[in-house]
């Protein structure tokens, strides 16, 4: 028996063939430009955390050192109070109240900064830091309170070496939670940005000059030679100075050409170059157990001079 063969109408399937895959190469595509719109939107948000954060985290570090400067200060002028107590200056106390008020508007603002970057990133180290702050917050008022109770001439009086100690512990804070804040977000490459490495070995060298003014203003009111725990202090304080100075130096050689730089660096090496000089007399006289040629507030003046050109 023949049976007759017939072409299978292959157009008409060819053509739902086509047009299937057209409509699966179309699905394909607004799949995929969908996911890429989730992408870029995450990414996007990622961005403006991360520049968020960049933006919070340098004034952070900004106002750190200021109130690490403030507090500089303060540890100076207390030193001096303490170590001057058989000789009462009521304008060196008013000072001294004039300058925690200062110290206190810092930190104020500090706490807030703070506040506003461990709700961006809960889980960031910096968040360990709200209860340190507080804590070295409530150590500075007890030390506060011991010293106006010297001032009073209640006894023991706290000593002036112990208050230095204290407060240089609380800078060190300060300075800690500034490096820590230039921690990366976690996840988040965009936060890996360049970080402000020049202040921290600013802050560094302003510190440590910090340090040396209150020794040496602590020498000077008592009118008595370094004894040699202090000489061996000082010498430890020069040290970190002098590395922190060559780090500084060293980076500012790659900017040279910056706008306004250059004047600023002569200024910082001409009130440093004064410093120097002083602090080179005075140890000088100690040694040779000699009258000091400048007094505690001279010393004081030049050396903080010197500190704000840092």
């Amino acid at each position: 028996m023949w049976v007759k063969w017939r072409r299978p109408e292959s157009g008409t399937s060819e053509r739902m063939s086509i047009r299937n895959l057209f409509f699966l190469l179309t699905l394909m595509l607004a799949l995929l430009l969908g996911a890429l719109g989730l992408w870029l939107v995450a990414d996007s948000h990622t961005k403006v955390l991360a520049v968020d954060w960049l933006q919070k985290s340098n004034r952070l570090v900004d106002t750190s050192q200021q109130a690490s400067a403030e507090l500089a200060v303060e540890r100076g002028l207390t030193a001096r109070l303490l170590a001057s107590l058989d000789a009462p200056d009521d304008g060196l106390w008013l000072r001294v109240q004039v300058q925690r008020r200062a110290v206190d508007r810092q930190h104020e603002q500090l706490r807030r900064l703070l506040g506003e970057l461990v709700e961006l990133s809960p889980g960031h180290p910096l968040a360990q830091y709200q209860q340190r702050l507080a804590q070295m917050l409530s150590t500075l008022q007890s030390r506060r309170v011991a010293v106006a109770a010297a001032v009073t001439g209640q006894r023991p009086a706290l000593q002036s070496s112990q208050w230095i100690s204290d407060s240089s512990r609380m800078i060190e804070v300060l300075h800690s939670l500034a490096g820590v804040s230039m921690l990366p977000l976690e996840d988040n490459i965009y936060s890996y940005a360049s970080q402000p490495i020049i202040k921290d070995v600013l802050f560094t060298m302003g510190e440590y000059l910090g340090r040396e003014r209150a020794l040496l203003v602590v020498v000077l009111s008592r009118r008595s030679p370094l004894t040699l725990a202090e000489q061996r202090q000082l010498d430890e304080h020069r040290s970190v100075v002098e590395q922190a100075r060559r780090r500084t130096e060293a980076i500012l050689d790659q900017l040279q050409g910056q706008q306004g730089l250059q004047q600023v660096r002569l200024h910082f090496e001409r009130e440093m170059l004064v410093y120097d000089q002083l602090r080179a007399d005075i140890l000088a006289s100690s040694r040779r157990e000699e009258a000091y040629q400048v007094t505690a507030e001279q010393w004081f003046t030049q050396a903080t001079l010197a500190i704000q050109s840092v």
